[in-house]
């Protein structure tokens, strides 16, 4: 499981320009995609760190020497956050994207056979992240957290897959959003009655479940 880092060392009263501070920030996650401009320049990092995703801007100098990443692999986002006093806004941009290699394990070679009698299966194999803010929340994301959680623990996969509430994804037009790990679909315009084919849908192994979900009152905290 890759956990998040994210440190903000506030710097000297030099840095802060009128009602604005400006701090380091170093966020250790999971690479999911770039977001890329019309030329095919990518112009944000996405990335996976503590069940929440993370949407960096990037300064221009590195869009032009971005590293090669491909989804899944683990990075270190180094760069620098402002925060609007007065208006309350938080800006973050990236200076600097480094790879961070996972280590071989050493040891003696071990036959196949060996390997897999004493490697024990991963016990998550997916993760549903539902974004609880703005218009996701006030069109009935609450809802459609419980639904999954009841879905879940109705299929039997309440151990293997988690739920967990995110930030906003940037798609407030086609609230309620969820992003389904770990083949990163995103989806839109969610109800509690679609909830039982979404989740057959990415995780077959599952019964199939007839009928909608009965749902319980649940509370969301910002």
């Amino acid at each position: 499981m890759f956990s998040r880092s994210h440190i903000s060392n506030q710097k000297s009263p030099n840095n802060m320009s009128g009602s604005q501070i400006k701090t380091d920030i170093r966020i250790e996650g999971q690479f999911l995609r770039f977001d890329r401009n019309e030329k095919g320049q990518p112009r944000r990092i996405e990335l996976l760190s503590d069940n929440s995703i993370d949407r960096i801007k990037l300064k221009k100098s590195l869009r032009r020497d971005c590293p090669h990443l491909k989804p899944g692999d683990r990075v270190l986002v180094i760069g620098t956050k402002k925060h609007d006093l007065k208006t309350g806004r938080v800006k973050h941009k990236a200076r600097k994207i480094l790879k961070i290699q996972t280590p071989e394990p050493q040891g003696r070679p071990t036959s196949s056979k060996s390997v897999a009698s004493k490697t024990a299966p991963s016990k998550d194999t997916g993760k549903i992240l539902i974004c609880q803010k703005g218009q996701c929340r006030k069109r009935g994301s609450a809802e459609v957290y419980e639904a999954v959680r009841q879905t879940l623990e109705q299929q039997g996969l309440a151990d293997s897959v988690r739920v967990r509430l995110t930030g906003c994804l940037k798609r407030c037009k086609s609230a309620p959003n969820a992003i389904v790990l770990p083949n990163k679909s995103h989806h839109s315009h969610l109800k509690p009655q679609n909830i039982p084919t979404l989740i057959q849908q990415h995780f077959p192994s599952a019964p199939k479940q007839q009928g909608r979900v009965k749902l319980a009152p649940t509370t969301l905290h910002s």
